[in-house]
């Protein structure tokens, strides 16, 4: 897979939040990409991308300050957003950035996260504990029968920082671990072209050759849902709560009577 080259990515940084106009980032896009060899688009509609936004027709998603190889493989860089009526009028909400590479074909459901971040509430016994200490960097989690190569365990050691790293069918997506990645430095910057440059590469040499139609086995395609029991817990002490106010009310209901 060839290097992505870099021009410094400048220090003004370009904020959503705060009072400062989304025009005023995407703006800045097209010079960046110019410099750097991409192709830049101020937003994209109807994007192909296994994220939770992009199944909400609904409430208008959408992927804004986005950037695209002009030639190599292609990826997406960018940041899903959708809206959502509150009451008051419509907010604007923002998700982590994603990175996203097509494979040539699919693979199981792996999810990677820095430890120390606590990942989706996924099934524990699907965490997988790997030989040497990568669990000491990294968290994984993947349905019974998916395997991690040695190859990609050392390259997310050695280059993926504090990113994550999550394979759904035939896409490859990286999380940072910032709310935006226009507060990135130039050394940030070149790190995570780095990211899909080396980890990247792994996981394509993994379905590099011909292209099979072949489902993946239903048992290892998807991580499942774990329960919730800090969720479950909250919920049945405030129902008690509620029932024991209630019966107070009612006694002292009687009691006047």
């Amino acid at each position: 897979m060839a290097a992505f080259g870099l021009v410094l990515w400048r220090r003004e940084v370009f904020r959503v939040r705060h009072g400062v106009r989304r025009a005023e980032i995407t703006s800045r896009l097209p010079r960046f990409a110019g410099d750097n060899g991409f192709r830049s688009d101020p937003v994209e509609r109807d994007i192909e991308l296994p994220h939770p936004v992009f199944h909400l027709p609904r409430r208008n998603p959408r992927l804004v300050g986005v950037l695209r190889p002009t030639s190599g493989r292609p990826f997406v860089l960018g940041t899903p957003i959708l809206d959502r009526d509150e009451g008051r009028g419509v907010v604007t909400h923002e998700f982590r950035p994603v990175l996203a590479v097509r494979l040539d074909r699919r693979l199981p459901h792996i999810y990677l996260e820095p430890t120390g971040v606590e990942p989706d509430p996924l099934a524990i016994a699907q965490r997988l504990s790997l030989e040497g200490d990568f669990d000491r960097w990294f968290t994984l989690l993947c349905p019974a029968g998916a395997v991690l190569t040695p190859d990609v365990m050392a390259a997310m050691i050695d280059h993926a920082g504090a990113w994550g790293a999550e394979i759904v069918d035939d896409w490859l997506l990286f999380r940072p671990p910032h709310e935006s990645l226009l507060h990135l430095g130039p050394e940030e910057m070149r790190g995570v072209f780095a990211l899909l440059d080396t980890v990247g590469g792994q996981f394509i040499a993994q379905t590099d050759g011909a292209v099979t139609t072949e489902p993946v086995a239903r048992a290892a395609r998807r991580l499942r849902p774990g329960f919730r029991w800090p969720a479950l817990i909250a919920l049945s002490a405030a129902l008690f709560v509620m029932l024991f106010v209630v019966g107070l009310r009612l006694l002292a209901f009687a009691l006047a009577g």
